[in-house]
């Protein structure tokens, strides 16, 4: 058993060397190189007013998301949900429901997701049309769209409510390329990341709390619930009775 884990390890550690050997290839690369990159990996030509730095993050995270996998269904179910069209108030007014730093770390996410898509489709053609639009700084435009780029568990652990106390945006802006990097900018283990208990089902927290859907943790609290309330009502109607007759029997 014990060689069986060693093995593991041993693979996943050459394929994370491997991976990073290769972005710091990517890295190397001049603008033309990165733009031929793309061409190979995407099968289309680049957006020609794509600046190197999100040309190289993206190659980046495919690299690592051909190897080790993308955000998974329901994380991206949540952090997509968003129309190109839609404002940073409403998405937060359907968030509401959420405390107050998930709602934070799940609208800048799934806001940097958006504006990457726009520099990518050429909707805007950088940083600066999305300043004006949004009035805010071109620094904070590059900052947002940098969580874009951040690990699938860390995304997802952000989006469960799983991320450690005082792993904020900040913290999570502008990361390392590389995945292994992250968590080790952050203090994390990933493998705790992943094994931590998660929610119901990450896709209900845009759902009213009304409408999300009954756990069956839940559905035994509510039952106890019932139990441990009609209980007291009965010893209540019995004190009632007992204290009643109790009267009766003084006053005769």
């Amino acid at each position: 058993m014990r060689g069986k884990h060693r093995s593991a390890l041993a693979t996943t550690k050459s394929s994370r060397a491997s991976v990073e050997d290769e972005i710091a290839h990517l890295r190397d690369l001049d603008l033309k190189g990165l733009r031929a990159r793309w061409q190979s990996v995407f099968q289309r030509p680049p957006p020609p007013h794509l600046p190197r730095h999100l040309l190289l993050a993206v190659l980046a995270f495919r690299v690592q998301a051909d190897r080790f996998g993308d955000l998974d269904h329901e994380t991206r179910k949540v952090l997509d949900r968003t129309s190109t069209d839609e404002s940073r108030l409403v998405m937060a007014e359907r968030l509401k429901g959420l405390d107050r730093k998930r709602l934070r770390l799940i609208s800048a996410i799934a806001l940097g997701r958006r504006w990457l898509d726009e520099m990518i489709s050429g909707s805007v053609t950088d940083a600066g049309q999305i300043a004006l639009r949004e009035r805010c700084s071109v620094r904070h435009v590059n900052m947002t769209i940098s969580l874009a780029f951040l690990a699938p568990k860390l995304a997802r652990a952000a989006v469960e409510g799983r991320l450690p106390r005082g792993i904020n945006i900040a913290r999570l802006r502008d990361a390392p390329a590389e995945w292994s990097r992250q968590f080790e900018a952050l203090g994390l283990n990933p493998q705790q990341v992943v094994q931590a208990q998660p929610l119901a089902n990450a896709a209900e927290a845009w759902l009213p709390r009304d409408k999300r859907r009954t756990s069956a943790a839940s559905l035994v609290r509510q039952e106890r619930n019932f139990w441990v309330r009609r209980h007291g009502r009965r010893n209540r109607h019995q004190r009632q009775e007992s204290s009643s007759e109790t009267t009766k029997r003084r006053n005769r």
